[in-house]
């Protein structure tokens, strides 16, 4: 089981949006980052299916984060 890293991105309008680096066409938004979550996963399970059917790999983890305090 691959991990992917995930980023979350909090709008003024309480909005969430976020995105898979790893994989560039994963770009969803929701609610709440409960919603955005369950759309990524989505997002996710779509592409593996995608790639599935165009006999192609998944592409590897590549992106890791860090949090810094500043």
């Amino acid at each position: 089981m691959s991990q992917y890293v995930v980023i979350y991105e909090a709008a003024e309008d309480g909005s969430v949006s976020a995105y898979v680096p790893d994989l560039p066409m994963i770009l969803v938004s929701g609610r709440t980052q409960s919603e955005a979550r369950e759309a990524v996963l989505k997002g996710i399970q779509l592409y593996r299916e995608e790639m599935e059917l165009m006999g192609a790999p998944m592409p590897e983890p590549s992106t890791y984060h860090e949090v810094v305090s500043v």
